[in-house]
C-alpha cells in the first residue's frame, strides 16, 4: 500500500529542457506515493512536460524528443537566411514532439486527468504591438533576471503586462491544446510570433516563470518543481509551499535542442533526487512548515 504525500497541488515552472528534470521527479514520486494532485500549474515547457505526464506519454515522448535532438545538428541556421526558412530549428521540433505525444488517446487522457492543469499565458500592454511587446517583455524579463535573480519576476506585470490562464480542460480538440502550449511557450525569435483571440501572445513566464499564483487558494498543499537553482535566501517561506529544485545546476540549456544526452541525463538527475528523497524522507530544499 503506497503512502500519501501531503501535496494536493503542483506547480511546474518553465525552463526548456532543463524541465526534463521535473519529468524525472515527479514520475518516481507518483511510483512511490499515492500522489494525485488536484491542481497542477504550468507554464512554458513545464506546463507541456505536465501535459505528457497526464497523458502518460512519458517514455515515448521523451525518446521521441531525443531522437529529433540527435539529427539536429544546430541550434542556429544562418544559411537559411539565404533561401527564407526559419533559422531556428526548435518550433518545428516543440511542434513534432507535441503531435507525436498527443494522440487521440492521450489527448482524452488529458482531459480525463483528476488534476485541473493550468496554463499560464502572457499578453503585452495592448499600446504595444507585437515586435515591440517582445522586445520590452523579454528585456525587462531578461535584465531583472541578471540583476536580481528572482524567484518570481516583476519587472513586465509593472510594464502592463497581463496574465492569462487557460485550463485544459477547456481546450475542445488536440489542436486547441497544442496551440495553448506553444502560445505559453512563445519565445520570439526563437518560436515565431503567435496569437490567442486576436491579441499578440508571449511565454508566461515573462508574468512568473515559477507560477505559484494560479493555484490561487490557500487551502492548497503546494509542491513547486523548480529548473534552476536559487539561493534558500530566495525562496519563500510559507506553511503550505515546498520548492523542491535539482541537486545540482543542471547542464543542458533551456534552448538546446542538439543534446539528447543531456536530455537524458537530465531526466535521471530528476528520478535520482527524486529517489532520494524518498529514502531520506527529505527535500531537496526542506519544507517550510
Amino acid at each position: 500500500m503506497k503512502q500519501n504525500i501531503p501535496y494536493n497541488a503542483v506547480v511546474f515552472s518553465g525552463g526548456g529542457c532543463r524541465c526534463f528534470w521535473q519529468v524525472g521527479f515527479y514520475e518516481v514520486l507518483s511510483e512511490a506515493y499515492s500522489f494525485v494532485p488536484n491542481v497542477i500549474a504550468g507554464v512554458s515547457a513545464g506546463a507541456t512536460m505536465a501535459c505528457m505526464i497526464a497523458a502518460n506519454r512519458i517514455q515515448e515522448g521523451i525518446r521521441f524528443f531525443m531522437d529529433l535532438a540527435r539529427d539536429n545538428n544546430k541550434n542556429l541556421y544562418i544559411e537559411n537566411m539565404l533561401n527564407k526558412k526559419s533559422l531556428f530549428p526548435h518550433h518545428d521540433m516543440y511542434l513534432k514532439t507535441i503531435n507525436f505525444i498527443m494522440d487521440d488517446q492521450a489527448f482524452n487522457a488529458v482531459k480525463r486527468f483528476p488534476a485541473d492543469i493550468r496554463i499560464l499565458l502572457a499578453h503585452p500592454p495592448e499600446c504595444l504591438g507585437t515586435f515591440t511587446g517582445a522586445v520590452i517583455g523579454f528585456f525587462a524579463y531578461t535584465l531583472e533576471k541578471l540583476l536580481f535573480e528572482p524567484l518570481h519576476p516583476k519587472f513586465p506585470v509593472k510594464l502592463g503586462y497581463r496574465a492569462k490562464v487557460v485550463s485544459v480542460r477547456s481546450c475542445p480538440d488536440k489542436k486547441s491544446l497544442t496551440d495553448l502550449l506553444l502560445q505559453s511557450s512563445c519565445t520570439p525569435p526563437i518560436l515565431p510570433f503567435l496569437q490567442r483571440d486576436g491579441k499578440p501572445v508571449f511565454d508566461g513566464g515573462l508574468i512568473d516563470n515559477v507560477p505559484t499564483r494560479i493555484i490561487n487558494t490557500s487551502s492548497q498543499k503546494v509542491l513547486v518543481l523548480l529548473t534552476r537553482n536559487y539561493p534558500k535566501s530566495k525562496l519563500q517561506h510559507t506553511k503550505n509551499r515546498t520548492y523542491v529544485q535539482p541537486s545540482r545546476p543542471i547542464h543542458i540549456k533551456k534552448w538546446d535542442y542538439t543534446d539528447p544526452e543531456g536530455i537524458q541525463k537530465t531526466y535521471d538527475m530528476g528520478r535520482k533526487d527524486a529517489e532520494n528523497f524518498v529514502k531520506n524522507k527529505s527535500l531537496i530544499v526542506a519544507p517550510h512548515y
